[in-house]
C-alpha cells in the first residue's frame, strides 16, 4: 500500500503504450471527495482523493491537529479476500522496520480495520509517469539524481533484510526533496497476485514471471527498467499486450536505444536474466555519483511548478465538519449537503447563548442564571467581563500568599477537533479558503514554496523569535506534554517521530535518547516511586532509568496507550491491543509486572487517565468514570451528551472536566454529581480539548476559540477571560493545558506564542514568540518553565521575565 504522495500515484493499472503500463490521465491532480468516496478512513478525515482505481483508494487526510497524511485504504470488494489481512499485517510490520529519507514516512497502519489502511506523512509530489507526460524524458543530472536516490533507498531496504517487490513507475514519486519509493513490502496488488502473476510485466524480473522465489535481485531488475523508462519515455521490453511484454522480459534482450552511455552500462547490469548475475544494490550505488541534496534543485522548473500547484490545491481543501458526540472521540463525518456546497447555515439555526442543552444526558436546558434549582452553580459566557474580574464581585478568591501550585495535566494525542466552519455567512457558492500555520508546515507546501520564493519569509520569522534561556533541537515537531523529574533535574519530551528525549534541565544538553519506537509511544507517561520513567513503547509497558535511559524492565500484552502511576502500580489506558481497537484500563504491578485487574470499556479513551487519591478518573464512550485504583471497581459513571477531549482532573474534592460541548464541570468525587457548571462556549461552538488546571479557588480552562477562562471553583462564576489571538484563522485554537504557578497562568496562545497571564485578572504579563505554533503543555522545574514547539524546539524560559 502506498505511502506519501501528492497526486503522484500516476499509474495504478499498468498496460498500454509505455512498456506494459498505462498512466492515469496526464497532469491529473488531487480532487475533492465525491459521491462514493469516504469522508473518513480510520481516525483520519479525508480532504482530497489522489487515485481511485485498482484494489485501493489513495487519499489525503487532514488530522485534527492540522497534519496532512497520505492514506491508502483497501477497497471493500477486495478487503474480504481470504488471507489478505494477515499478509498485510506481516507486510506492515516488515516495512515499518525500515526508515530512510527515500521512503514514505510511516505514521500508522491497521490491517484489521474495516477497511485496512496505512498512513504516511504527506509529501507533495508528482509520479514518474505523470512527470514524463509533462516534461518528457529526464536528462543529465536529473536522471542521475533519480538513479542515486532510488538506489540508496533500495540499498537501505535490502540491508534490513527485506525486498521491495513492487518497483514500478507508479511507486516512484518525485518530490522537491528527492525521489520517494512507495508501497514498501505492502503493495495490495502484489499481495493479491499469485506466483508468476505480474501487474507491471515490463518491470518484473524473469524469476518472478516464472513463479520462482524472488528477493533483492528482483528489485535490481525493476530499478533498471524504471531508469530506462525515465531516460527514454518507454519501457525496455516494448509495449502492447502484457503477456507479450512478459515473454520478451524473460527471453529477449532489453531495448536500450536512447539511454545515455554511462547509464546504459548500469541498466545492462541490472537487466540481466539470471538474478545471480545482477550486482548487489550496495555495489551498484557505490558506482553512482552522490545525489544532489539541495532542496528543489534537482528537478526542472516545470515539475517544481506542478508540485507547488498540487501542494497549494491540497492545502486549500477543508475537511468536512465531523458529527459531534461520537463515542470514543473519533468523529464520523456527516456533511450536510447545503454546507458541503458552500452555502451558509440558515439564520436562526445556531444555538443561542445560554439556552443550549447542557452536556448531561437528559438534563433540561436551563435559563441563564447564577444558580439552578438543584443548587448547581452555572454561569453563561454572556455574563462575564473581558480580561477583568467580575464587576459585581470585587473580592479575589485567591489567597495572597498562594504558594500552592496545582497539578497541571497535558494533552496526549491528536485531538478530535472540529473543522473550521469555512463559508459561514458567505453568499451561496462562495468558496472560502482558510489556511492555518499548522496546515502549511505539516503539509510541506510551505517548504516547497520556500524553495521557490518564500525562504526569506521563514528566515524573518526565525529572526523575530524571542531568545529563551536555552533551546534544545529535538529534530522533529513536539506537541506532546513536557515532563520533569526534580530528583535528577531531567526534562523529558516525546516528539512526533516517536523518539523520547531526556534533557538536562539546567543546560539544555541531551542526556540520552533511546532507540526510536517503531509503532507507538505513550504521549502521557509517569514516574514510579524510584523516579524511573514508565511508559508504553511499541505496545510494551517499559521502565527506563531517568538518569541514563537504561531499560530496567518491560511487560508485554499491555497494548498501546497512556500511563499514570502510583507507588505500586502503573495504570495503562490501552487504546489498541494485538492490532485491534480496545478500550481497556489495566493495573500492572510495578514489582512483579503482573496485571492486578483489567477493566473493559465500551469505547476508546479520551487521552488517558488521571489519578486523585485512591481514584482513577477518565472518559470512555462519552461518559466520565471514577474507579477504585486498588480494585478496579467502578465508583460511579456519569454519561455525557457530548464527548470529552481529555480526562477529568481531581482537585478540592471535585473532578474537573472540559467537554467538547463547551462546558466546564466540577463533579463530586464521591457521587459523580455535578456541583459546578460553567458555560464557556458562548454563542459559537467552542470546545475545550485540554485538561483543566486548578489552584485554590480558581479553575483555568482553554478553548479552541482562543479563549482562556478562569472560573470560581465554588460558584462556577467566570472571573475573567482572555482572548489570546486576534487572527482566529491562524490555527486550530489553544492546544496546551494551562500551568498554574503561584499567581501566574502559563499557556500557549494557539499560535507561535507562549503567554504568562495574571491569575487574578487575566492580564498578560509577557509573551514569548517562536517560529511555529505551540501545542505542548508546559512544566515548571528549577525556576524555569519548559514547553515544546512545532519548530522542533524544547524551550526553557524564565517564568518571571519571559524572553531574554
Amino acid at each position: 500500500m502506498s505511502g506519501d504522495g501528492g497526486g503522484g500515484h500516476s499509474g495504478l493499472e499498468w498496460a498500454g503504450d509505455r512498456g506494459a503500463f498505462s498512466p492515469s490521465p496526464p497532469h491529473d491532480r488531487p480532487r475533492a471527495p465525491g459521491p462514493g468516496d469516504p469522508l473518513q478512513v480510520g481516525p483520519f478525515r479525508i480532504v482530497a482523493v489522489l487515485a481511485d482505481t485498482g484494489p485501493t483508494r489513495i487519499c489525503v487526510a487532514r488530522t485534527d491537529r492540522g497534519r496532512h497524511l497520505t492514506v491508502k485504504a483497501v477497497r471493500t470488494e477486495f478487503a474480504g479476500t481470504e488471507g489478505l489481512r494477515p499478509r498485510l499485517a506481516a507486510a506492515f510490520q516488515s516495512a515499518h522496520a525500515v526508515r530512510h529519507p527515500g521512503l514514505a514516512e510511516w505514521v500508522d497502519a491497521h490491517a484489521y480495520d474495516d477497511p485496512p489502511w496505512v498512513a504516511h506523512n504527506h509529501r507533495p509530489g508528482i509520479g514518474l509517469a505523470q512527470a514524463l507526460d509533462l516534461a518528457g524524458p529526464l536528462r543529465d543530472s536529473v536522471l542521475w539524481n533519480l538513479a542515486a536516490g532510488l538506489g540508496t533507498t533500495l540499498a537501505a531496504v535490502h540491508d534490513a533484510g527485506i525486498a521491495h517487490h513492487a518497483i514500478t513507475p507508479g511507486n516512484v514519486l518525485l518530490t522537491a526533496g528527492g525521489p520517494r519509493l512507495l508501497d514498501l513490502g505492502c503493495s495490495v496488488s502484489t499481495l493479491l497476485a499469485g506466483p508468476g502473476t505480474a501487474r507491471a510485466a515490463g518491470f518484473t524480473a524473469p524469476e518472478v514471471l516464472r513463479g520462482e522465489p524472488a528477493g533483492p535481485p528482483a528489485d535490481v531488475f525493476a530499478l533498471g527498467a524504471v531508469l530506462v523508462l525515465a531516460a527514454t519515455g518507454r519501457g525496455p521490453f516494448g509495449s502492447g499486450d502484457p503477456i507479450g511484454v512478459a515473454v520478451r522480459a524473460v527471453h529477449e534482450a532489453p531495448d536500450l536505444e536512447g539511454v545515455p552511455g554511462a547509464l546504459r552500462t548500469l541498466a545492462t547490469r541490472c537487466l540481466r536474466k539470471d538474478p545471480a548475475d545482477r550486482p548487489a544494490m550496495a555495489a551498484l550505488v557505490a558506482g553512482l555519483p552522490a545525489p544532489d541534496t539541495r532542496y528543489g534543485s534537482w528537478l526542472p522548473t516545470p515539475l517544481l511548478t506542478e508540485i507547488l500547484r498540487r501542494a497549494e490545491y491540497v492545502l486549500g481543501m477543508e475537511a468536512p465538519m465531523p458529527a459531534r458526540g461520537k463515542p470514543g472521540g473519533r468523529p464520523v463525518l456527516r456533511t450536510p449537503p447545503q454546507e458541503a456546497a458552500g452555502h451558509p447555515r440558515p439564520a436562526g439555526t445556531g444555538k443561542p447563548a445560554g439556552t443550549r442543552k447542557p452536556a448531561w444526558t437528559g438534563e433540561p436546558a436551563p435559563t441563564p442564571r447564577a444558580e439552578t434549582a438543584d443548587g448547581t452553580a452555572r454561569t453563561s459566557r454572556s455574563s462575564r467581563t473581558e480580561t477583568s474580574p467580575s464587576a459585581d464581585d470585587t473580592s479575589s478568591p485567591l489567597d495572597d500568599d498562594a504558594s500552592k501550585s496545582a497539578t497541571s495535566a497535558a494533552p496526549l494525542a491528536e485531538r478530535a477537533r472540529p473543522a473550521d466552519r469555512a463559508g459561514a455567512g458567505a453568499p451561496p457558492g462562495t468558496r472560502v479558503r482558510r489556511f492555518s500555520r499548522r496546515q502549511a508546515f505539516a503539509l510541506g507546501g510551505a517548504a516547497v514554496a520556500g524553495a521557490v520564493a518564500g525562504g526569506a519569509v521563514l528566515a524573518r520569522r526565525l529572526l523575530a523569535a524571542d531568545r529563551p534561556r536555552w533551546r534544545y533541537d529535538a529534530g522533529a515537531s513536539i506537541h506532546s506534554p513536557v515532563f520533569a523529574d526534580a530528583r535528577s533535574s531531567v526534562v523529558l519530551v516525546a516528539d512526533m517521530d516517536l523518539s523520547l528525549h531526556a534533557v538536562d534541565a539546567r543546560t539544555g544538553t541531551r542526556l540520552w535518547r533511546p532507540r526510536r519506537a517503531k509503532r507507538s509511544m505513550s504521549r502521557w507517561f509517569d514516574f514510579d516511586g524510584a523516579g524511573n520513567v514508565v511508559l508504553c513503547i511499541d505496545e510494551k509497558l517499559t521502565a527506563l532509568r531517568t538518569r541514563d535511559g537504561v531499560r530496567l524492565w518491560f511487560a508485554t500484552g499491555t497494548g498501546r496507550g497512556d500511563v499514570v502511576t502510583d507507588r505500586t502500580a502503573a495504570y495503562v489506558t490501552a487504546t489498541e491491543r494485538d492490532g485491534r481497537h480496545a478500550g481497556q484500563l489495566l493495573a500492572v504491578d510495578l514489582a512483579t509486572r503482573a496485571v492486578r485487574w483489567r477493566w473493559s470499556g465500551p469505547g476508546t479513551f479520551s487521552e488517558g487517565a488521571t489519578r486523585y487519591g485512591g481514584a482513577l478518573l477518565f472518559c470512555n464512550d462519552s461518559a466520565v468514570y471514577c474507579l477504585e485504583a486498588a480494585t478496579g471497581k467502578v465508583r460511579w459513571r456519569r454519561p455525557l451528551q457530548d464527548s470529552a477531549g481529555a480526562p477529568p482532573v481531581g482537585a478540592g474534592g471535585l473532578a474537573w472536566l472540559n467537554t467538547s460541548n463547551g462546558d466546564l464541570f466540577g463533579l463530586d468525587l464521591r457521587t459523580g454529581d455535578p456541583r459546578v457548571t460553567a458555560l464557556t462556549s458562548g454563542e459559537g461552538y467552542s470546545p475545550g480539548y485540554t485538561r483543566v488546571a486548578v489552584s485554590g479557588e480558581v479553575a483555568v480552562a482553554c478553548t479552541t476559540d482562543f479563549d482562556v477562562f478562569a472560573v470560581h471553583t465554588r460558584t462556577g462564576k467566570i472571573l475573567w477571560s482572555k482572548r489570546t489571538r486576534a487572527d482566529k484563522d491562524a490555527s486550530d485554537g489553544i492546544g496546551t493545558t494551562p500551568l498554574i504557578h503561584r499567581s501566574t497562568v502559563y499557556t500557549g496562545s494557539g499560535g507561535p506564542e507562549f503567554l504568562a497571564l495574571d491569575l487574578r485578572t487575566g492580564r498578560e504579563k509577557w509573551r514569548f514568540r517562536t517560529s511555529r505554533p505551540i501545542d505542548s503543555s508546559p512544566v515548571l522545574l528549577n525556576g524555569l518553565v519548559y514547553f515544546g514547539c512545532y519548530d522542533h524546539g524544547l524551550y526553557a524560559v524564565d517564568p518571571l521575565r519571559g524572553p531574554r
